[in-house]
């Protein structure tokens, strides 16, 4: 399940993030209070420390796509001291941190940027990624539903929201979200693999393979999406098709445990003992290597 972004796979953590969570370059800043300097250029010294804060936000913005985080938080905090109300560089230093699995520094950073611009969508959406994944199911999805409110089509608010709901096992409001995202976003790869997982777990196993297909369309890279795919062939007792698919998933990505073991399982219903040995050993080897 991809937040954005469960078998449960979850890709590189650089890419959940940039698909789920809001980075945002310089904004209008919302401004507190601001004491006089002696020289008393209040306007000036405050055009200034806008200029200093956007920049040191951007860099910071550059430093977390290339997956430096500590250096982007670094800048974050920069911009922060300068500006201590902008808004979207305490969002952007809680991003980092949601990355890092330092969810409470997360939240807190996601909240303070809501105090201080309420109708900012962006951090209720990225706070609710954090609860999400802390398992705070309903306090997700009380973010995601603010996030919703605020931009109603805001497609990441509504697969992230699916996402909570199918963890609830509230498999129709989940495709309900995962729909409305697709709606918004045609070409939206995660909404439709979500939408696919649970349409399996509810056995619609044609439902399933159509979304499968259209994630795969709209993101042929993506390992898990193939893994998927070739359990619902599996699952319809089209073996062929599923080795084919468990093949793509572990060409793209040569240390996927499920995809062997699942391809191990379909040659075996094949009859074709000598592979699956092959494949559940190769498994068995990547587990024993982690």
């Amino acid at each position: 399940m991809y937040p954005d972004g469960n078998d449960i796979y979850f890709p590189d953590a650089t890419k959940i993030f940039s698909e789920t969570i809001d980075l945002n370059f310089n904004k209008p800043a919302t401004y507190a209070d601001h004491e006089r300097n002696d020289s008393g250029n209040v306007e000036e010294n405050i055009s200034l420390n806008l200029e200093q804060a956007t920049a040191y936000n951007d860099r910071g913005l550059a430093y977390h796509r290339a997956g430096n985080y500590e250096q982007a938080i670094a800048d974050y905090s920069a911009a922060i001291k300068l500006v201590p109300s902008l808004a979207i560089a305490y969002s952007n230093r809680g991003t980092a941190y949601t990355v890092l699995g330092k969810y409470a520094r997360a939240i807190a950073d996601f909240s303070e940027a809501i105090h201080l611009n309420p109708n900012y969508a962006s951090p209720y959406n990225n706070r609710g990624l954090a609860y999400w994944l802390c398992k705070k199911y309903e306090d997700a999805i009380a973010d995601f539903s603010e996030a919703i409110k605020i931009n109603p089509a805001y497609a990441f608010a509504y697969n992230n929201r699916g996402n909570a709901y199918s963890d609830l096992k509230k498999y129709p409001q989940a495709i309900f979200d995962y729909s409305e995202a697709i709606k918004i976003s045609p070409d939206y790869a995660s909404a439709y693999s979500n939408r696919g997982d649970v349409y399996f777990t509810c056995e619609r196993y044609e439902d399933a393979l159509t979304d499968f297909s259209s994630a795969i369309k709209f993101n042929p890279n993506e390992a898990s999406t193939y893994n998927s795919r070739g359990k619902v062939y599996a699952q319809l007792k089209n073996y062929l098709l599923a080795i084919a698919d468990f093949s793509v998933a572990i060409q793209l990505n040569p240390n996927y445990i499920a995809a062997y073991n699942n391809r191990g399982n379909a040659y075996y219903k094949l009859k074709n003992y000598e592979q699956a040995l092959a494949d559940f050993g190769k498994a068995q080897r990547l587990k024993s290597a982690n």
